[in-house]
């Protein structure tokens, strides 16, 4: 069986679902500052979904709702103030 290679960004997210799964603490702003860096900024414009996933899943274990509106805006955000 070949072996899948996941991206760094893969691994990130996979590392945090993980966590997850296994109801495990992980501290959420260690993983925004890794996946900042596994991110350069000329890749991110093209990560928008991505972003706007990670964002909705974040925003959801923190405020413990679904916040479409609000995490779309912080993507916008961050992608004009970075990619602009």
């Amino acid at each position: 069986m070949e072996e899948v290679k996941l991206t760094k960004e893969q691994e990130i997210l996979f590392e945090v679902y993980d966590k997850g799964v296994q109801n495990k603490d992980c501290d959420l702003d260690a993983y925004v500052e890794k996946m900042k860096q596994a991110l350069s900024i000329a890749f991110v414009s093209q990560q928008r979904e991505l972003l706007l996933a990670y964002e909705e899943y974040t925003s959801y274990k923190v405020l413990g709702k679904k916040t479409d509106r609000i995490s779309k805006q912080m993507v916008e955000d961050f992608l004009a103030n970075n990619c602009g």
